[in-house]
């Protein structure tokens, strides 16, 4: 495991369970400041339901998360939103009928206990996310993968300290992939830590220093991306025992 000064969050004995399964079995790690760590595991294996767990849309069985110090185990997504603890969603939540520079300064009022957002950070941000010709445009008329550029530069404008993205590159085609690694950048290099899911191996290799895997709710691997897939326990996760022992 990574050595981390101060954890901006961490989570100690989580459990989640649905009726007679139980998705989370016990997960115990701490997330850092300005990082970006990837989470992955096979389908059904508890990404999505650490992800919402951690962001206040579920709340955990048993266990308790801790954001700066604070214990949130039972805080709301909006009040999560308000102390710096962001999210995106594999399915869009933006507002089709107002304009980018509109759906970006909402943001800033759901972080901030709706202060008006600076027409100067609206435009500073969705220039970073490569909008600046699109602010005025209505988020409806827009492609998926200039939506979901919306989204993660309303993100950032809410100037969040940590950023859960669940895959966020659902949808996307080949191009528009291309550019998460520079506008996951974006977020570590304003000191923003981040957790990333997604099922593409090359992108969790390329933008992340830490990798997490979850199996039947369990985690079995915490370090290097480089290590993730030398490892016994993530070969027989993915491959099957018989092919590990092959």
């Amino acid at each position: 495991m990574l050595k981390e000064a101060q954890p901006v969050v961490s989570i100690r004995g989580v459990e989640m369970s649905f009726g007679h399964l139980k998705a989370l079995a016990g997960v115990s790690l701490d997330l850092e400041q300005g990082a970006c760590t990837g989470l992955i595991g096979p389908n059904g294996s508890g990404k999505s339901t650490l992800v919402n767990c951690l962001s206040g849309l579920l709340s955990p069985s048993a266990g308790s998360i801790v954001f700066e110090g604070k214990d949130i185990t039972g805080s709301s997504l909006r009040s999560r939103a308000k102390t710096g603890l962001a999210r995106n969603f594999q399915n869009l939540r933006l507002f089709d009928d107002l304009t980018v520079r509109e759906n970006i300064a909402m943001s800033a009022g759901l972080a901030g206990g709706w202060k008006r957002a600076s027409e100067k950070s609206v435009a500073e941000v969705g220039a970073r996310f490569g909008l600046e010709a699109d602010l005025d445009a209505r988020v409806g008329d827009l492609s998926w993968g200039h939506r979901r550029r919306v989204e993660l530069a309303r993100v950032l404008n809410g100037e969040p300290r940590y950023v859960l993205l669940d895959e966020p590159g659902a949808g996307l085609d080949l191009s528009e992939r291309r550019r998460l690694p520079g506008i996951i950048a974006e977020l570590t290099a304003h000191g923003v830590g981040t957790l990333l899911v997604d099922h593409d191996m090359a992108l969790i290799s390329d933008v992340c220093q830490r990798v997490l895997v979850l199996r039947q709710g369990q985690l079995i691997f915490d370090g290097p991306p480089a290590d993730a897939f030398r490892d016994a326990a993530v070969l027989e996760c993915y491959l099957g025992e018989r092919h590990v022992s092959a």
